[in-house]
Formats: C-alpha cells, sequence, structure tokens
C-alpha cells in the first residue's frame, strides 16, 4: 500500500555521483563505477543519453536509461532510444513508481526526436502489461561450435549433483564430437575460390561499410541496422573500455564483402558480436579463416546471438550450423519495442538485423 502512495522524485542525471550506479551493483552484484557509467551515457552523443531515477526520501529508488542509437530504417537515419538500467528497489515494486518512471523517460526521448525504444529482457510481461510494448518472445537466439572438450558455456558453474554432472560430461563430450565431425566435413564440402579473397585486421574506408549494407539493402528495402558511423565504433568497438575486440575483414578487390567484431574471454570463449556477410560465398571463407585462427589460440568455444527471424541472421545461421554451430536452448532474450513516430514497417520484427553488437556492450 505504501508504494502506491508514497511521492516520488523524478530526475534526469547528467552527472552521476556514487549513488547513481548503486542500485544495479546490488541487484546484480557487481562494481561498476563512475567510469563506467561515463562510458556507457556520457560518451556517445552526451547530449541525447537520457539516465533517469526515482528518487523516494533523497535515495534512488529506481533508475532507467535510454542509449541513443542511431538505426538505418528503409534507406533513413533515424534517431532511436536503446532501453537500458530498468531497475526498482524491491520494496517499491508492484505499485505505478517504475510505470510512472518509464512514461518519465519516454517523455524525454520523443522530445529529443527518438522514433522508437527497443530493447532485450526477461521480464516480457512487465514490458507488455505495464509499459505497452511490443513484445517479440525469444527472437535473439544464441548459437554455439565447440572447438576443445569441456562444459557447455551455459552449463559451467552451475552446481549439479553427480549423476547430473556425468551426464552433463557426457553431453558436452557428444556436442565437441558433433561440433568436430561437422567441422570437419564443412572443410572438406568447400568449393570456394579463396584465391580472390583477403582478410585484414583494418577496415581500408569507412564507407567500405556503408556501401557494403547498401547492397544488403538493395536485398532487403525495409531492413533495420545500425548506422555504423565512426564514432559509434569507436564508443562501442574501438575504445570500448569493457571488451577488447578483434576485428576482421574479408575484402574481395575493393568490395568488402564480410566482417567481424569478436572478443576472447578469460575462459577462452569467443563471441562473435557481429558477423556480416554479402552472401553464403563470403560468409563461409570468413567463417573458414576464423576457425583456422581462432583453432590456434586454443578457443573452447564460438558463440553467435541473432534475431532468427531475420532472413540476413538466418543465412549466417545456415553457414554456421554446417559447420556444426548448434542452438543453446537457455541462451535467448526477448525484444521489446515501442514505436513513437515511426512507420508500420518498424513492427515486423523480421526487418531487425540484430545481433551482439545491440546489446549494452559489457560482454557481446
Amino acid at each position: 500500500m505504501l508504494r502506491n502512495t508514497i511521492e516520488v522524485e523524478m530526475l534526469r542525471i547528467q552527472d552521476p555521483s556514487t549513488e547513481e550506479f548503486s542500485l544495479h551493483n546490488a541487484v546484480y552484484n557487481e562494481a561498476r563505477t563512475r567510469r563506467d557509467w561515463v562510458w556507457e551515457y556520457a560518451t556517445h552523443l552526451p547530449s541525447l543519453s537520457v539516465f533517469t531515477v526515482a528518487k523516494h526520501r533523497n535515495r534512488i529508488v529506481g533508475t532507467q536509461g535510454m542509449l541513443p542509437i542511431y538505426l538505418n530504417i528503409r534507406g533513413q537515419r533515424h534517431l532511436t532510444g536503446k532501453s537500458e538500467s530498468s531497475l526498482m528497489e524491491r520494496d517499491y515494486r508492484g505499485g505505478t513508481i517504475f510505470r510512472d518512471l518509464y512514461a518519465y523517460a519516454m517523455a524525454i526521448c520523443e522530445a529529443q526526436g527518438m522514433c522508437c525504444v527497443w530493447g532485450f529482457t526477461s521480464a516480457v510481461s512487465v514490458w507488455r502489461d505495464k509499459l505497452g510494448f511490443s513484445v517479440y518472445e525469444g527472437v535473439m537466439q544464441t548459437y554455439a561450435l565447440a572447438l576443445t572438450r569441456g562444459p557447455i558455456p551455459e552449463t559451467k558453474g552451475r552446481k549439479r549433483g553427480a549423476l547430473s554432472r556425468s551426464a552433463l560430461s557426457t553431453a558436452s563430450t557428444l556436442f565437441y564430437l558433433y561440433c568436430l565431425i561437422r567441422r570437419t566435413f564443412f572443410k572438406k564440402i568447400q568449393n570456394v575460390d579463396h584465391e580472390n579473397f583477403v582478410v585484414e585486421e583494418k577496415l581500408r574506408n569507412i564507407s567500405d561499410l556503408d556501401r557494403l549494407y547498401e547492397r544488403l539493402r538493395v536485398r532487403n528495402d525495409e531492413m533495420i541496422h545500425i548506422v555504423l558511423h565512426p564514432e559509434y565504433i569507436s564508443w562501442r568497438i574501438t575504445e570500448n573500455p569493457n571488451v577488447k575486440y578483434r576485428t576482421c575483414f574479408l575484402y574481395d578487390g575493393e568490395l568488402l564483402r564480410a566482417y567481424t567484431y569478436l572478443n576472447i574471454d578469460k575462459d577462452n570463449v569467443v563471441r562473435l558480436t557481429d558477423f556480416t556477410a554479402e552472401d553464403e560465398v563470403s560468409a563461409v571463407v570468413l567463417l573458414d579463416y576464423l576457425l583456422t585462427v581462432l583453432s590456434m589460440d586454443k578457443v573452447r568455444f564460438l558463440l553467435f546471438m541473432g534475431n532468427i527471424k531475420n532472413p540476413l541472421i538466418r543465412e549466417v545461421l545456415s553457414v554456421f550450423k554446417k559447420a556444426g554451430f548448434f542452438r543453446l536452448g537457455t541462451f535467448r532474450m526477448s525484444f521489446v519495442l515501442k514505436n513513437i513516430s515511426c512507420e508500420e514497417s518498424l513492427n515486423q520484427v523480421s526487418n531487425w538485423y540484430m545481433n551482439g553488437l545491440w546489446t549494452e556492450g559489457y560482454q557481446w
């Protein structure tokens, strides 16, 4: 009853103190600092970034942030907001405080010209029933490839009984053998002339990415993708303080045909944050290159996450499956969307070309 009657102050924060991320650390048992907040909310398009809090008796009880992301929607650049930091202290949940805080943040987004707000969540009922978002359940799926024997990533670190551990060990071994057979078969059946392709660590010119996506949009004129302008790439990839990325660009003569951003964590698990290819041939060549290089680096697993409803992601997954990638059932997220002022094609989830690049940037 208290949470429905108390007076809560709504504020937009643009210069944080420790208090602004203490709620996040308490909920997720992490140790984010002011540096994390500054990178996430005050480095990329800081004047458009939104971070709001709900205060009761001068104590922060809820937070809601929106990261400004430019998307290309049907060939046109639009400012959008990525929903993040959606948190509410346990004792204040169940009433209208979170809904009111979200409405406050949304009003700022709309005033700044954001045409939609989107994000990823597992709490789909909150976004659908309380916030009025369109919810696309489980569309962000994760696929894995084992390069060595060992615990499957989604089971690592969980406490299991002896019988369960034995079953998991057997499953992990079978998974590895399946991947080994598929990967070997994948290399043998390739009928691709690699002679004209070259993989380089650096992009020759930023316009190469633009031209690649122009060709991809010819195939799907309703495609929605992140605008990969230099400032975004610097913030999200090359100058990211949380994740160290490798970049690989596949050139066919003067044309960029495919690229990937990837990171290797402390457990030698690779996350393919972005793997984009113009066609199946380019995807095969780049993946073959990665498998060769990463095998020498003693990588244990490769992970890739993407929107399984999108036709371009499905093409990439088709190649990955031939090489042995297998879907991890519990590694999935739902996509949520609030259309403020965009055309109806925005609501077709198959138009959204989403992969790990669309996440917050702390793991992928």
